[in-house]
Formats: structure tokens, C-alpha cells, sequence
């Protein structure tokens, strides 16, 4: 954030016009890269097109931070041409929160010696507060001050500016730079004369300790574990002051990287407690990474904490919600956290009006909306959200009926077998609704429940005993023992599944343990391949992996020379079940039919192989090292093959691209990239930095391991307290509350004893009815099965 753009020198200026409008045609495609943008305005300032220059700058730092050469350029113009002290001191506070280089403050020391005395210390004062502390630079600051008090007490000897120039050797002296020995030196001449001050060397000998530790921290910080190990001992030492500068400068050091500005903005909010400074680091976060969801998130927090206003805090949602969902976590994530936080701002206003509830409300049902047209196939695994709403629709607008659709949709989306879920609405019922669709939750759960029945039994007995009548007990209990009677009757067998011929398996490409028999005179199945001659066999493809939707159409867009094409077809519904042949005009066309394994159709990766049961699609790929080809993680969801290969191809030839996906189409955000050459992968791999829509990606090469290796390779740990070494050249920083949801080899810059996962809550106690003999309660916990035998005895032991 603080070094100058690095730009080749020109003197044609026929290059520089077309470096820009290159540069512009690269902001057509993202308007808020960091680097493009300051490098706009680095080659406008060198062509000497001031007047775009302004205007373009004006534009730029609405919505990306500038660099510190950038700001330096734009503060000489603002001094030369205005003479307004409150103008200039703006622009510097503008500078300051974008850079918080030593440049810049420097630059603003200078300018203030034309305002006198008091407001130069002023202005010192403040940049040692922001600065003074940075081992590597903060002594350029003492520095200055120094010589500024040395001139001034020089040029006006009185007793009271020799004191001031003292102490302020002093101050100097106990703050551990790597300019301590040039200030103990300059003390000694200036302060002591002729004559040893005992004070003086006592401070120093004290703070050279420090500044000796810190110089071998210094040494080693080209990796991120350097900067994690840097961290850690500032953490240890306890001055909050230096923690905080160290963050600075992790920061100002990778400006671009969310996990650092993440665990600065928590580390503010856990230690300092101060919500308007924690604000600050977030706002400036946002301009740095815009398209970060969980600083998003955060920031939402924050800006509520420090009371900011609604409209700067609704501003924030606004943007977030189009710009930083990559998936469905992430929306469901953003979406709850600003729900919550207007909950809390209606609830904690003098005067609770419903339409503001209503409004929570639509923000709810926008929210589902979105993820489902976004992630239509895992927007809800868990279906959360959609309790959550169901919850505030009973809870705050007092609209059960409006509630209950919702709790249909989770039911019939997955959910119809699992026990918890039916008590969950059960759950939901007691608490706002009635008895009667407690009795309907559990009377379907009786009937569809299959992978913990005996919950569903107890919770349903439990139910009667305490809200409903004898009558209704023994209800109950009759249903239950007729059932468990019946489940006891089944055959407790597994039935192997029969054999098939060889010869006929050959021929039979999908299997079924009980396929339905044809009626006489019956249309054989459109997928079948059985009564194609051996010529159109060689010529057919198989395909699958397709959403059921797919039509003949879409597939011809794909796949040239198509003659017919075979989907498996459903029993009923005009669907297909995702899968068929093709029959292709000749061999030919079929090798490159088989060449578009895995292209998308419709969103999906569509499965290509031979028209061979035993040899279908697998992982066709090569295993082990491979050193013309590059593995790359950290890639943008959004992002394509065509702007991979543009990025890669600055090194070499890039002969493949392929993007890795899961089957429903989703990017899994890495990439394989293969080069014609290994000196040009070497290339790549040797990159200080590969940058793609504002985040670094991961470079190595490809050694994918084998299946077997798979298997037997443990876990990665992710304790919180864990140090994992990175293989990669930049830093990555984990803040603690991320550690669930983060890759364990992301390094943590906050200390280990906040990291520490919290202690699991103990289960509540189970609440026996009233009346209740105490041989009814379970040994063991409701959730295990038992036996049907000790079921039968347990029900006949009803109160």
C-alpha cells in the first residue's frame, strides 16, 4: 500500500497513449482494481494530461484507495495551487487513511513549519502517535522532530526549550527504531557535552535490548510466518500501542488481503474496545478488499457498535449484496447478519412500529429469493434460514399461517425422513401454534421418519402425557404399539442382489434391482443400446451428469454432428433422469464428442465417455507430478477460463485451462493450467505475484495424489492453536472466529489464547413429566435406537 506503482520509463509518448487506453479498457472490465486504477493515474500524470488527471482522480478515490505516490502527487498540486491551510490539512487526512506511510507524514510535517512552533509540534505529535512506534521507519519521524526542537532551541536557548529538547531525547530514546543508535548518539552530543548522563545511557541500554530482539524479527520477514512469529512476540509483550502499529503495517503491507485486515478489525474489537477506531479500520478495509463478504459482515457490526447511521449502515448491505455473494454460505451469512442488526435497531427504538417488522420481513423473503435463483441447489442445506424466517414471521409479525407454508417446504425438500426435523416443527408449533398441527407433524413423522423413529415415538408419548388427555395418551401409544409391532414382523435380512450374467451386464448400461416388465407389444426404453448394430455402437457416446431439463437442442450446441440422442427417460413426468447416448455421424465426430468431457451445459459439467458400461466417466486425469502444468487455488468463482489463459499466458504458451467444478456446476475456486513447456510453468511458479479480480492466487505445480494415498492421509488439523508453515510466497491471516469455516494453513495473527474454541455448553437436563415413574426414563440418550423387544416393554409402562 505504501511503495510507489513501478512503471517502465517511456519517452515515446505515441506509448503511453496506448498503455492507456489498454488501462481503460481494463477498468471497462472491473472498475475497482486497486492496481489498474492507481496505474491509470501514474501513466495520465507522466503524459502530462493534468486535466484527465484531476478528473479521472476525483472519480477514482470515491471508490479505491490511492497509493502513497499517487497522494504525494496530488498534495504538491494541492500546495501549489492553494493557499488554504484547511484544504491542504484534508487532503492530508485523506492521504493518511488510504497510506499511513512515513512519506506522507513527513511531507505533512514540512508543510506545517509555515504555521509556526505550536502547531508543528502539533502536527509531530500526531504523526508519532500514528507512526512513532514502527520499528523499521517511526525513527525517521524522532528524527525530524529532534532536529526541528535542536534548531529551535539553538535559535531561542531559553531553559524552557533546552527542557523540552531533553525530554523529547528521552521519549526518543525509550521507544525501540532501528535509528536508536543514531538518536543515542545525537543525545550524547547535543544534550550531554563533554560529559557522560548516566539517565540518558541507563534509557538506552534498557530500549537497545528490545531493539536487538526485534532486528531478528526484522531479518526474517519475507514470508508470512515471519510476520505471524513478529506478531505473536509484540502480542506477548503486551503494549497494546505496538500491536496495534505492527497491524498496521501487516495492512499496509498486504493492503489487498481480507484476512489481515479481518483479524486487525477483531483484535480492535476484543482488545481495544473502542467502536469508532474499529469502524475506521473497517472502512478502510471495504475500499482495499470491496468484494471481501465476510469484512462485509464485519463491518456491518461494527459500524453498529459505534453508532453509525443508518444510512451509512444500510449503504454497506446495499453494496455487499450484489458485489460479494460467491455462495450460498456467503448469502445466507450476509443476509442473517443485517437481519439481526434491524431487528435489534427496531426493537431498541423508543417506539416499536410493525412496518418495520414487515420490512425485516421482505428482506427475509429477498434474501430466499436471491440464494435460490443463485444457488438453486444448495441454498438451504440445512434449512436455517428458512427456520430462522419462520420464526420471525410467528415471533414478530404474529403470523403462525404465514409461518407454516415455510415449514412445508422444509419438510418436502429433503427433510421428510429425518426425525429431528419433524421436531423441530413440532417444537415450533408448541410454541406458537396449536396442538392439532403437533398432532399433524407427528402423525406424518410416525409414517416417514426412517432414520430415528424412536425419537419420534418418545417425543410423541412425551407430548400427550403433558398437554393432552387420557383419552388421547392411549390414543397414542395404541398407534405406537400397532406400529412397532408391525416393524417387528418385517424380515430382518438383507437381500443380495442378484447376479447378472456377464454377457447380459454387457448390455444392460443401467441397472435396477427391480425393473418394471414391459407390456407385450411395448416401446422399449429410449436409452437402451441393445438393438443397435455394432456399426451405430461404435459411433454412440454416453452422457451424463445433466440437468434434468437438458433437451437435444442444448446438447447440439455442444457436441457437432449429433444424429440422434437417447435419454433415460423417467416413468413418469416429461423429465429425463440425467443421463443417455448420443449417436454420432461417424468416428470422427466421436473423438471430438469424447474432447468436451466436462464442458458446461446449462450450468453443469457435462460426463462424456464411450459407449461402454464397465468404463464409465471417472477421473481421467493424470496423477503425480507434473511439470508443465500448474495446480492454482484462490480463484475467483466468477472467474473464466479465457481470463485465466490471458493472465498465465504472459509466461508461455497455455495450451489447457481447465477449471475444477462440482457436478452441480459450482467452481470449486481452483484450476489446472497446462503450458506447452515446463520452463514456461517454471515461470509462472517463480512469479512474486499473480493478482485475478483483486485476489493473489496460489501457484504450484500439479501433483494431484493417488487414490490410494487419498485414503490413507490424515486430516488436517484444524485446532485454532495449531501454527501451519504456508507454502506459498504472500501471507494469509486468520481471525479466530473464522477458524471453523477457513483452511487450516492460513495463519492466525491473533493471540492463541483467544483462539481457543469455547468450552461445549453441558446438555440440559432432561425434564421427567409430572407423575412420571422413574423406570420410563432411558438410560441412555433419546436420539439411540433400541431394540423393538425393549420398545415393546417401555410402552407398556405408560403413566
Amino acid at each position: 500500500m505504501g511503495s510507489d506503482v513501478e512503471m517502465a520509463s517511456s519517452s515515446d509518448p505515441d506509448d503511453l497513449y496506448e498503455e492507456i487506453e489498454k488501462m481503460k479498457a481494463l477498468l471497462l472490465e472491473d472498475s475497482r482494481n486497486y492496481k489498474n486504477n492507481n496505474e491509470m493515474l501514474q501513466l495520465l500524470h507522466r503524459n502530462g494530461d493534468f486535466e484527465e488527471l484531476i478528473e479521472a482522480r476525483d472519480k477514482i478515490v470515491q471508490k479505491v484507495p490511492l497509493t502513497s505516490a499517487n497522494w504525494l502527487i496530488w498534495i504538491a498540486e494541492k500546495r501549489e495551487n492553494s493557499g488554504n491551510y484547511e484544504e491542504i490539512e484534508d487532503v492530508f487526512e485523506k492521504a493518511l487513511k488510504d497510506s499511513n506511510d512515513v512519506a506522507i507524514w513527513l511531507e505533512r510535517i514540512y508543510f506545517s513549519f509555515s504555521y509556526g512552533v505550536a502547531k508543528t509540534r502539533q502536527t509531530f505529535e500526531k504523526a508519532l502517535a500514528a507512526h512513532g512506534t514502527r520499528f523499521d521507519s517511526g525513527g525517521q519521524i524522532w528524527l525530524a522532530y529532534l532536529s526541528f526542537e535542536t534548531a529551535n532551541a539553538q535559535g531561542n536557548p531559553t531553559d524552557e526549550n533546552m527542557q523540552y529538547l531533553e525530554n523529547l531525547y528521552k521519549r526518543a530514546l525509550r521507544v525501540a527504531t532501528k535509528h536508536l543508535q543514531e538518536i543515542y548518539e545525537e543525545a550524547c552530543d547535543i544534550i550531554c557535552g563533554a560529559k557522560e548522563n548516566g539517565e540518558i545511557k541507563t534509557i538506552f541500554e534498557e530500549t537497545m535490548k528490545l531493539a536487538r530482539k526485534l532486528e531478528k524479527f526484522e531479518e526474517h520477514l519475507e514470508g508470512a510466518e515471519g510476520y505471524q512469529k513478529y506478531l505473536q512476540f509484540e502480542i506477548e509483550s503486551g503494549d497494546p500501542g505496538r500491536i496495534q502499529m505492527f497491524h498496521e503495517r501487516i495492512v499496509n503491507e498486504f493492503c489487498e488481503d481480507e484476512n489481515a485486515w479481518s483479524s486487525y478489525g477483531i483484535w480492535c474489537e476484543k482488545k481495544l474496545k473502542m467502536p469508532q477506531i474499529s469502524a475506521g479500520i473497517y472502512e478502510r478495509a471495504l475500499r482495499f478488499c470491496p468484494y471481501s463478504c465476510i469484512l462485509h459482515q464485519e463491518a456491518l457490526l461494527a459500524y453498529e457498535r459505534a453508532a453509525k447511521t443508518h444510512e451509512e449502515i444500510d449503504a454497506v448491505f446495499e453494496y455487499a449484496k450484489e458485489n460479494v455473494i460467491n455462495s450460498a454460505e456467503d448469502g445466507r451469512a450476509l443476509y442473517r447478519t443485517y437481519i439481526y442488526l434491524r431487528r435489534r435497531r427496531v426493537c431498541s427504538a423508543e417506539r416499536i412500529c410493525p412496518e418495520d417488522f414487515a420490512k425485516i420481513a421482505g428482506i427475509f423473503e429477498e434474501g430466499a429469493a436471491r440464494l435460490r435463483e443463485w444457488f438453486p441447489h444448495d441454498w438451504d442445506l440445512k434449512a436455517d434460514f428458512r427456520a430462522a424466517q419462520a420464526f420471525f414471521y410467528a415471533r414478530f409479525l404474529k403470523n403462525v399461517e404465514k409461518a407454516r407454508p415455510i415449514w412445508s417446504d422444509i419438510l418436502a425438500s429433503g427433510f421428510g425422513k429425518n426425525a429431528q426435523k419433524y421436531i423441530d416443527a413440532a417444537n415450533f408449533e408448541r410454541q406458537f401454534g396449536d396442538a392439532e398441527h403437533v398432532r399433524k407433524y407427528l402423525n406424518t413423522a410416525l409414517n416417514s421418519v426412517s432414520d430415528d423413529v424412536n425419537a419420534i415415538y418418545q417425543y410423541y408419548i412425551q407430548f400427550e402425557r403433558e398437554e393432552g388427555t387420557l383419552e388421547q395418551l392411549d390414543a397414542v401409544l395404541e398407534k405406537i404399539n400397532s406400529q412397532v409391532a408391525h416393524r417387528a414382523k418385517r424380515p430382518q435380512k438383507t437381500v443380495p442382489e442378484p447376479k447378472i450374467p456377464a454377457k447380459l451386464a454387457q448390455k444392460r448400461p443401467f441397472k435396477s434391482d427391480n425393473p418394471p416388465k414391459p407390456a407385450e407389444n411395448a416401446e422399449k426404453p429410449s436409452f437402451s443400446s441393445e438393438d443397435c448394430s455394432d456399426e451405430e455402437k461404435n459411433r454412440t457416446i454416453f452422457v451424463s451428469n445433466l440437468d434434468f431439463g437438458t433437451t437435444e437442442e442444448d446438447l447440439k450446441k455442444v457436441i457437432k454432428g449429433i444424429v440422434k440422442v437417447r435419454f433415460a427417460k423417467r416413468i413418469k413426468g416429461d423429465l429425463h433422469r440425467g443421463f443417455g447416448y448420443i449417436v454420432l455421424e461417424n468416428l470422427e465426430s466421436v473423438r471430438e464428442a469424447l474432447k468436451k468431457d466436462r464442458v458446461l451445459v446449462n450450468g453443469r459439467p457435462m460426463f462424456v465417455s464411450k459407449n461402454d458400461p464397465e468404463h464409465r466417466v471417472g477421473f481421467k486425469y493424470s496423477k503425480g507430478l507434473e511439470k508443465a502444468k500448474l495446480f492454482v487455488k484462490n480463484v475467483h468463482f466468477k472467474a473464466d477460463e479465457k481470463e485465466l489463459e490471458k493472465i498465465f499466458s504472459e509466461f508461455g504458451k497455455v495450451e489447457n485451462v481447465r477449471i475444477v467444478r462440482h457436478k452441480n456446476g459450482q467452481p470449486k475456486g481452483c484450476a489446472y493450467i497446462d503450458y506447452e513447456t515446463e520452463e514456461a510453468a517454471t515461470k509462472a511458479l517463480m512469479a512474486t505475484k499473480i493478482e485475478m479480480r483483486n485476489r493473489e492466487l496460489s501457484v504450484a505445480l500439479s501433483n494431484p495424489p493417488t487414490k490410494s494415498a487419498d485414503k490413507n492421509s490424515s486430516k488436517p488439523s484444524t485446532s485454532a492453536n495449531s501454527a501451519p508453515s504456508s507454502s506459498s510466497n504472500s501471507a494469509q491471516f486468520l481471525a479466530p472466529d473464522q477458524s471453523s469455516t477457513r483452511k487450516s494453513s492460513m495463519l492466525q495473527f491473533l493471540p492463541r489464547s483467544t483462539t481457543k474454541p469455547a468450552a461445549p455448553a453441558p446438555a440440559p437436563a432432561e425434564k421427567p413429566a409430572e407423575n412420571q415413574d422413574s423406570s420410563e426414563i432411558p438410560a441412555k440418550k433419546l436420539h439411540k435406537p433400541m431394540s423393538n423387544d425393549q420398545f415393546r416393554q417401555f410402552l407398556m409402562k405408560k403413566s
